[in-house]
């Protein structure tokens, strides 16, 4: 694994990988609907479809929703103020077998709560903002349906091999995430200007400059993995190139390694986020809104 890709794992894949495989079970087939396609949201299509599974994804910006579509989502909705959960049930004849709010918003929870199909499991990976002191959760339907609701908090590094060899057989690819590479004069200068930024994915900063051709994963196949200099894309990696592999293997479709059992939560780090959940880079974990007014100093949202 070259460093581009491994910079592209940080908090939001692992999140990503932890919340659908060790707290959900998501299975082959099953529709997961994901609420939010920033840096967690897209590494759950990602992982989502490598497991089989069929994604809705739903998001209020554009080009993070092409990003979506691009990395496998079946639909994309956008939070325009219309009724999510009613078009969720519609496309998937009920609901959704599993939900994940990767915002971490009033809205974004009930949303996802009442766009699932009966006995249905909810992932909450965005910290919720608190009302009168605690967040306010559609507990009505969660006893009426039967739901499930399970928080993921992120992934110890105990964990981690499991994810590591899935990525190492090809069958999970985080370099699809990477929409970007900079170096650190255009990081000076975007940096500043992320808070409104409408890109889609991941930019990764590589203080030399950029990637040698040889080195580039196979993302760039289709174009997604870039330099960030203007008409220049970024040379693709072809097959031979590398010693790294090109396609998953036809056949019967391997499964993400699944972590062990629960393991204590380390404590949360202070969050280092802009107010746009859209976009996200590899050195600045910008996946999820600023955090509410009245959320705890120390807390932070995924």
């Amino acid at each position: 694994m070259d460093f581009t890709t491994a910079a592209s794992l940080g908090c939001r894949f692992a999140t990503a990988y932890r919340a659908l495989i060790g707290r959900a079970r998501l299975s082959e087939g099953e529709w997961v609907t994901v609420l939010g396609a920033g840096g967690v949201g897209l590494s759950s299509v990602v992982i989502a479809r490598a497991l089989g599974a069929r994604v809705i994804a739903v998001d209020r910006n554009a080009e993070a929703l092409a990003a979506a579509r691009e990395l496998g989502a079946e639909h994309v909705l956008v939070a325009d103020g219309t009724d999510v959960p009613a078009a969720v049930r519609e496309l998937t004849g009920g609901g959704s077998h599993v939900s994940v709010d990767a915002v971490g918003s009033e809205q974004t929870c009930s949303d996802a709560v009442f766009g699932l199909r009966r006995r249905g499991r909810h992932v909450q990976v965005g910290l919720l903002p608190p009302v009168e002191d605690h967040p306010r959760v559609p507990m009505d339907r969660v006893f009426g349906w039967e739901l499930d609701l399970l928080g993921s908090h992120g992934m110890v590094a105990t964990d981690y091999p499991g994810m590591m060899e899935s990525v190492e057989r090809g069958v999970l690819r985080p370099q699809l995430l990477i929409e970007r590479v900079i170096g650190l004069d255009e990081a000076a200068a975007l940096l500043p200007g992320f808070d409104q930024a409408t890109v889609a994915g991941m930019t990764v900063i590589d203080p030399s400059g950029g990637l040698p051709a040889q080195h580039r994963d196979w993302a760039t196949e289709s174009g997604r993995v870039r330099q960030h200099r203007p008409g220049q894309l970024s040379p693709p990696c072809r097959p031979g190139s590398c010693a790294r592999p090109h396609a998953q293997p036809h056949g019967k479709r391997t499964r993400p390694t699944s972590p062990d059992t629960d393991h204590p939560r380390p404590a949360p780090t202070p969050a280092r986020s802009t107010n746009s959940y859209a976009h996200d880079t590899a050195t600045a974990d910008n996946h999820s809104p600023t955090p509410s007014k009245n959320q705890p100093p120390g807390t932070r949202t995924a």
